[in-house]
């Protein structure tokens, strides 16, 4: 299995040393050479985003200082967030009644019916 890290070493050479993207070129290929086959997941996808921002190059829909950037985004590390849950009780009236019904998450309709919960729980991103 070929790990993402050798790949993420030839992407930290280019960024120091951006003059030199033949040689970056020959670098990824050969390590990215039937990565499907062989390699990690997480190194399967990083080959296929850099191999579609090196396409996008070659089309000359992306400059190379483009490329730059989207490589340095792909190699920072992603943003984390917090997610934090806020409940409010509620109480009904009657013994037989719910205080609310709700789905827990209403994407899209599967078909089944909404939960029932006494009170709802809200989550925030931070």
């Amino acid at each position: 299995m070929q790990p993402v890290n050798q790949i993420r070493e030839i992407l930290e050479k280019f960024l120091a040393q951006p003059d030199h993207l033949e040689s970056f070129v020959s670098a990824f290929s050969a390590a990215s050479f039937d990565i499907h086959r062989h390699g990690e997941p997480s190194a399967i996808r990083l080959a296929d985003k850099v191999e579609s921002y090196l396409a996008d190059v070659r089309a000359g829909f992306l400059s190379v200082s483009d490329l730059h950037g989207s490589l340095r985004e792909l190699l920072s590390p992603a943003p984390v967030g917090y997610y934090y849950a806020i409940s409010l009780v509620a109480f009904s009236r009657s013994v037989n009644q719910p205080a609310v019904v709700e789905k827990a998450f209403p994407v899209q309709s599967s078909g089944t019916s909404p939960s029932v919960v006494f009170g709802s729980a809200n989550l925030v991103r931070v």
